[in-house]
């Protein structure tokens, strides 16, 4: 498993922002602010999450999508 990063940065991204975490704190979130470093290149991606709820409203999942966005960033350069 490779760590996240603030796009543009060495910085870790901070676990408390991660859209998973989020996501268990309830919210429906999609952020386009991270990358992922591997040793022979870095992996800009969008994430998405959200929270999954019993009958009861109780969060019991949260559940996150990954997406490559490399050739959208080139192409909105």
């Amino acid at each position: 498993m490779y760590p996240s990063y603030i796009a543009g940065t060495d910085q870790l991204y901070p676990d408390d922002n991660l859209p998973l975490e989020r996501a268990w704190r309830g919210e429906s979130v999609v952020v386009d602010d991270i990358e992922v470093h591997q040793p022979d290149r870095i992996i800009p991606v969008e994430a998405r999450a959200r929270p999954i709820h019993d009958a009861h409203g109780n969060i019991t999942f949260a559940i996150t999508t990954f997406q490559d966005i490399n050739e959208r960033q080139k192409a909105e350069a």
